[in-house]
């Protein structure tokens, strides 16, 4: 074999090479990472809520009433958050395996949350403020949120 093939055999299995790795590392990155990432991101937002509308699930709905246009957008963005939860743990491939490393919770928490945001968003307004704030907790929990990094060990 001549010298100027060695030399076009090593850069075209070079370019070949670095195309496959490229193409299997963009791959593994639309596949694991990104599904993980925007799962993580909607935990973030589902904690957002829970803190902006704080003071409006906790506020009872005056006797005979009817919820206000806040409470009405309260249950909506929570009802959305459980959804959008669920939706993201599910097209999450090998979940378990970022879930080992506590990098997202175990898909069971996220029911957990998924069930008690759903529950949240149904007592917007209720007299039993003591549920209301059980249920947030709850989702908390289930989810890690507002926890000290010392606690979770």
């Amino acid at each position: 074999m001549s010298e100027l093939n060695k030399v076009l055999l090593t850069s075209g299995l070079t370019v070949v090479s670095g195309t496959l790795i490229y193409v299997l590392g963009n791959i593994l990155v639309r596949l694991f990472l990104e599904p993980v990432v925007e799962l993580r991101k909607v935990i973030g937002e589902t904690g957002d809520a829970l803190i902006y509308f704080a003071n409006v699930y906790t506020s009872p709905i005056k006797e005979g009433g009817q919820a206000s246009d806040k409470q009405l957008e309260c249950m909506k963005t929570l009802r959305q958050a459980a959804t959008r939860l669920m939706g993201k743990a599910y097209g999450a491939p090998c979940l378990w395996a970022f879930a080992i490393f506590s990098i997202v919770p175990w898909r069971a928490k996220i029911r957990e949350a998924h069930s008690a945001l759903i529950g949240l968003s149904n007592m917007v307004g209720d007299r039993d403020t003591r549920a209301v704030n059980q249920k947030r907790q709850e989702v908390e929990r289930a989810l890690g949120l507002f926890q000290e990094e010392s606690a979770k060990s």
